[in-house]
């Protein structure tokens, strides 16, 4: 229960604290939650929160007011490292990503099917680079307000509709194939590691 309402919590979080001008929470929050959502106990994770704290106050002496610098480096890197991630898994002699987890999933794909998953991967790609570039662009020529507002809460939303729109597109679109229904979907998801199909 505490990852999904950390989940839900935290872009609101950070958007608060950057528009009320507390430019060092907001960048603790960010950094923070996901190392706690990544630990494997309540320990870790105060740890990983600690350390967090203790790398902001080093910066702190370093960067003095210019927290939003920090602040705007993190989405366009997140989203570049993304889209790096997802289309490198296109290069010739790799398995696309989104084919992995469907290979996980479902054993054998026909052509059909291996050829729609290639142009799901294609698409997140160009979505993460797409998003990258949005943060950059804002972060150069937006009010940081604006900035935040779409890289804290609106590209959430954005992913969680292209995450939505694909699934029910698929179900229509690739009729002749069974489908789970969208819970046991994620659940299957969660467990899947189309990583293993590229590693040599």
């Amino acid at each position: 229960m505490l990852a999904p309402a950390l989940l839900i919590v935290y872009p609101f979080a950070v958007h608060t604290a950057i528009i009320k001008g507390y430019g060092a929470v907001a960048l603790l929050v960010f950094l923070a939650i996901p190392l706690i959502l990544t630990a494997h106990s309540l320990m870790a994770g105060l740890a990983a929160v600690l350390a967090v704290a203790a790398a902001i106050t080093l910066l702190s002496g370093i960067v003095a007011d210019n927290w939003k610098y920090l602040l705007y480096l993190m989405p366009v890197t997140i989203n570049t490292a993304l889209g790096i991630f997802f289309g490198r898994t296109l290069l010739p002699g790799k398995t696309p990503l989104i084919t992995g987890f469907s290979i996980r999933m479902r054993g054998k794909l026909e052509p059909g099917v291996a050829g729609y998953t290639r142009r799901v991967t294609q698409l997140w790609t160009a979505f993460f680079i797409l998003l990258a570039v949005e943060s950059l662009m804002l972060a150069l020529f937006a009010p940081v307000e604006v900035w935040s507002l779409f890289t804290n809460i609106l590209n959430y939303l954005f992913a969680g509709l292209l995450f939505v729109g694909e699934y029910h597109y698929r179900v229509r679109h690739l009729d002749n194939l069974e489908h789970p229904g969208f819970t046991r979907f994620l659940r299957n998801l969660s467990k899947a590691n189309p990583g293993a199909f590229n590693r040599r």
